[in-house]
């Protein structure tokens, strides 16, 4: 009894914390930003949207290397990313100023094998337009460049509502 009424709880947590990021008919614009990736090359999130249209949807996804569930999250992405690629899913993966040192990221990042950009927020200032509040947080954001979804952890329920929504967005059948 103590286990379902523990699960029961989870899952009420989890669906709290899925927030659509456009209620009702009001569309917004996913704030553009200009950073560096691990490597030390410019990243322009304007530039990586710009032409996409159609069903391509990427993550934005917010990490750091200091969070326990960011890892468990990662790997879900990677998972999530190899699945839906080839249906027009991208996935950027952006360390939060409270890791903002390569070589740890890069280490941390190469254990897990990504095959998706990872950016630096050195200052905290995309985290600030997005107005991530904890972590891990991703958002969604439609071929148009508006932002859909926004998910806030890790846990079965988030999963679950953001596969649903990706295959919607990317209109893909359930079982693809």
């Amino acid at each position: 009894m103590k286990n379902l009424i523990s699960s029961m709880v989870i899952l009420v947590l989890c669906s709290f914390l899925l927030i659509n990021c456009a209620p009702g008919n009001k569309k917004q614009i996913a704030p553009d930003f200009l950073t560096a990736t691990i490597e030390g090359e410019t990243f322009a999130l304007k530039d990586h949207l710009r032409g996409q249209g159609g069903n391509r949807v990427l993550i934005l996804a917010f990490f750091n290397t200091g969070c326990k569930p960011c890892e468990e999250d990662l790997r879900y992405l990677q998972k999530v990313y190899g699945q839906y690629k080839e249906g027009g899913l991208d996935v950027v993966c952006i360390f939060t100023e409270h890791s903002n040192k390569p070589d740890i990221i890069k280490k941390f990042t190469h254990k897990l094998d990504l095959k998706f950009p990872v950016l630096l927020d050195k200052d905290g200032t995309i985290s600030k337009r997005y107005n991530v509040t904890g972590l891990p947080c991703q958002y969604v954001i439609d071929g148009e460049g508006f932002l859909r979804f926004r998910y806030l952890g890790c846990c079965e329920g988030v999963k679950a509502s953001l596969e649903e929504n990706l295959r919607e967005l990317l209109s893909l059948p359930e079982a693809f």
